[in-house]
């Protein structure tokens, strides 16, 4: 057979398939990048039909698009395709700027190239797939795949005054419908380029179908996706012998690898030749989905491939042919902190890397870490990351209860996403485990209804005998759904032998003869000086060591105590290039009662930002910011400020000419205001005077406001989340204050937080505004010009770091567990519900 050379871009498919004798549908295209994870957009379709029997009106479906991305539909061109995009704006501006590797079409359609001209470029780049950095700056931004790598319609450059450019067909995958937009924050540019769009250039199906396609654009879901597979399709590349460049698109580029596109193309697979990029030798391979990861792993093997690699190739695919992993595993531990949530979040990843549908379960968390899901209920923060991890939404099912801590005997009672009372521990003890039991049972036989697989975590120490009259989480929850538990040991803390013995000798033999497993965590060292140990133990228990997992730094993202904190803040990290005293120092306040603390998190991945706790009036010293955190006990810690002298310290400095920036988050907003009024929702406090650095005044209501926003600050997008009882609003007739961020989503729109008039106060409800990057880089720049500092944000993105994490978990996780038995027990958790 003979190979056609590379054609014009989106034909390679029909070429290869004619020259082959195939039909082609049934040659797989790598070439064209489109979303492996979309919809079945042909039921959609053939609703339109009837749209062909009249000419186009692009009205509808401008609005629609407009709503989804946020703007007014005159900043909104509709076009047919991505390719009318780019022409229409090239005939427009003329000239412009093309650094390559980039997308030939910019060259084909620009009058002239040259320096200096205002720069086209594609983000995520095309062909390397990486998302340019935060501070980039360009004329034109091609989005043509930029949610399908970040799960967010857009960065928000058109507010600055790029014209933006995406495509719709890309997202949906279907690039014979043709929709493409232009976006721009100037109305005459867009009405411009509409004169010189042909009438009608987007035809009639299109215009119908847009509206009900949008309603099915799950932009997170659809990113997490494409992040699984990808993560899929450079491991089976690594097995045939080909290195795939770092990737945040829907598309990996492949360099060196000479005769690789011509030796797939003769088993019926084509991937893109990048000669068009300047990329010679070099090939660019869309993302599949698992039916065609099967299908590129078969036709690299075909191709010449060892039994080695051919092994290697299958790395990533099921582990049964023909058969899917169904089951449940609940992983307790000896104790608190002992790597539970970290192996629960790995084994999530690992499952969804293999595409099982898989699904994290905590029957009773006690945090202050929480996570509001889309639904606006509220659970622990833990299983609504390890959702994230498995590339599944968040609910309510996977923590039916979850206990917040308002004091030493006190805590908030959640049940199924919403607050209903406050208890201490012996009422809770007393008489709510028969109440819950039924909702705890109920919530997981649901999740194992929807789910292949139901990875569960227990709490705290699994043999915790005073209360086991109580427990919803631990062994009681293995005996009463059927599924074996394995039991952690965090062996840094020392006694880990003597704590894996103890918990399966103390409890009562029913429950340990649930323990089929034990497994070693944080192990610094030769595992093989564990030998006899290990040997010992599992003669002593007859229970097996599943594995030995060695220590790992850096895995603190998104910690769900404040254990986690003090190591993220004070234990020792990973070395960071910045000179000592060049970074921006950030006191956090260490609140007592702390409460979602990963708002930190986001902060600490930035290279020029050095983060510590502040415990005391003399360790606050001169920080560029001090960040007053969120708290569950918002009046009690305000007075243990005052006590510390921390109020007086932070008051003073926050008024020193020159002095920090002072940021509060949620109740840390709350302190920073004039008076906090709480008549029996957190406390019985009454009106109490706050620090005054703000003109706000918060009241605590009995309804808690848990939802994600969104909006923008700064000039960029912001996500968050709240969390609250108390409702800060500015002070009547102040005019000292304004808005931190401007809201809109489908919860409301209007100001939200709070800038004194110097700048050097700031307050917000949001918790997680830090993990949007191009807004927490603003910040932060806001921030050191205050200082007269110099602040370059590092371009990291925070999804792609938590991203790194739960594949770093996972990778941990399947190398240096003994796989085959921790799944032998997943399958033998499929019993009843």
């Amino acid at each position: 057979m003979r190979i056609p050379p590379p054609g014009p871009h989106g034909d390679d498919a029909a070429r290869v398939a004619a020259a082959s004798g195939r039909r082609v549908e049934d040659v797989l295209d790598l070439a064209t990048s489109l979303n492996p994870a979309a919809p079945d957009v042909r039921p959609i379709l053939a609703r339109c039909l009837d749209g062909m029997r009249r000419y186009a009106d692009a009205s509808a479906a401008t609005a629609a698009l407009a709503s989804a991305l946020g703007v007014a539909p005159g900043r909104l061109l509709l076009t047919n395709g991505a390719a009318e995009a780019i022409a229409l704006v090239a005939a427009e501006l003329g000239a412009g700027e093309v650094v390559e590797p980039e997308f030939s079409l910019y060259r084909r359609h620009l009058a002239e190239v040259a320096p200096g001209a205002g720069r086209w470029r594609s983000n995520p780049n095309n062909p390397t797939g990486r998302l340019a950095p935060a501070d980039a700056k360009a004329r034109v931004w091609d989005e043509a795949f930029y949610a399908l790598a970040t799960g967010e319609w857009t960065r928000g450059d058109a507010e600055g005054g790029a014209v933006v450019l995406g495509s719709l067909t890309k997202l949906f995958a279907c690039p014979g419908l043709r929709v493409g937009y232009v976006l721009s924050e100037d109305e005459e540019l867009v009405e411009r380029l509409g004169l010189r769009q042909p009438r009608w250039s987007v035809g009639p199906l299109a215009c119908e179908a847009v509206p009900l396609l949008l309603e099915l654009a799950d932009l997170p879901a659809f990113a997490r996706r494409v992040a699984t597979l990808r993560r899929d399709l450079v491991g089976l590349l690594a097995g045939a012998g080909f290195e795939a460049g770092p990737s945040d698109a829907n598309f990996v580029l492949v360099e060196g690898a000479p005769g690789l596109r011509d030796r797939l193309a003769r088993r019926g697979v084509v991937v893109r030749d990048c000669s068009s990029f300047g990329l010679a030798d070099a090939v660019r391979v869309a993302v599949p989905a698992e039916e065609g990861l099967e299908r590129l792993a078969r036709a690299l093997a075909d191709g010449g491939a060892d039994a080695g690699e051919r092994t290697s190739a299958r790395r990533g695919r099921p582990r049964r042919e023909g058969a899917r992993l169904r089951g449940a595993l609940l992983v307790c531990g000896t104790s608190s902190d002992a790597g539970k949530s970290q192996i629960v979040t790995g084994l999530c990843r690992l499952l969804s890397r293999r595409g099982v549908r898989v699904a994290p379960f905590k029957a009773q968390n006690m945090s202050l870490n929480s996570f509001a899901t889309r639904s606006g209920h509220e659970i622990g923060r833990a299983q609504g990351v390890q959702a994230l991890a498995a590339g599944v939404e968040p609910e309510a099912a996977m923590n039916p209860v979850l206990l917040k801590p308002t004091g030493e005997r006190r805590s908030q009672v959640v049940v199924m996403g919403r607050p209903t009372g406050e208890l201490d521990a012996a009422d809770y003890l007393a008489g709510r485990r028969a109440e819950l039991a039924p909702v705890v049972l109920g919530a997981f036989a649901d999740l194992r209804s929807r789910f292949e697989v139901v990875i569960a975590e227990g709490a705290g120490s699994a043999a915790e005998i005073n209360l086991l009259e109580s427990d919803l989480s631990n062994l009681w929850l293995a005996r009463e759904t059927g599924m074996p538990a394995v039991v952690v040991g965090d062996i840094e803390r020392g006694g880990v032998f003597a704590s894996l013995y103890g918990t399966v000798r103390v409890v009562p033999a029913e429950l340990a003869r649930s323990v089929r497993g034990f497994v070693v965590n944080k192990f610094r060292g030769d595992p093989a000086l564990l030998t006899s140990g290990i040997e010992e133990l599992e003669r002593r228990t007859g229970v097996p060591v599943l594995g030995v997992l060695p220590y790992v730094r850096g895995l603190s993202l998104d910690s769900e105590d404040s254990l986690g904190l003090v190591a993220a803040l004070e234990g020792p990290g990973d070395p960071r290039e910045t000179p000592p005293g060049e970074a921006l120092d950030v006191a956090v306040v260490a609140l007592p009662h702390v409460a979602n603390f990963t708002d930190v998190d986001a902060l600490a991945i930035e290279a020029n930002v050095s983060l510590r706790l502040v415990r005391s009036a003399a360790g606050l010293g001169d920080p560029d910011l001090v960040l007053v955190p969120g708290s569950k006990t918002t009046v009690r810690d305000l007075d243990w400020l005052r006590r510390t002298g921390l109020a007086s310290a932070v008051t003073a400095a926050a008024r020193r000419p020159g002095g920090p920036v002072v940021l509060g988050i949620c109740a840390g907003y709350q302190m920073l205001g004039r008076t906090i009024r709480d008549d029996g929702v957190e406390s019985d406090a009454g009106e109490v005077a706050g620090l005054g650095l703000l003109a706000v005044e918060t009241t605590f209501r009995a309804a808690k406001a848990t939802r994600p926003r969104r909006g923008k600050g700064l000039g960029a997008p912001v996500e968050g989340y709240e969390i609250r009882h108390g409702e800060p609003e500015p002070c009547p007739g102040s005019e000292s204050v304004t808005p931190l961020l401007e809201l809109a989503d489908e919860f409301g729109a209007g100001p939200e937080g709070a800038v004194a008039a110097d700048g050097r106060v700031v307050g917000t409800s949001l918790h997680g505004l830090f993990e949007s990057d191009a807004f927490r880089s603003a910040f932060l720049a806001e921030v050191a010009a205050r200082r007269g500092r110099r602040f370059e944000a590092s371009g990291v993105s925070f999804a792609a770091a938590r991203e790194a994490q739960f594949d770093r978990l996972a990778d941990l996780v399947e190398a240096h567990l003994d796989l085959e038995q921790v799944l032998d027990l997943v399958e033998l958790g499929g019993g009843r519900a």
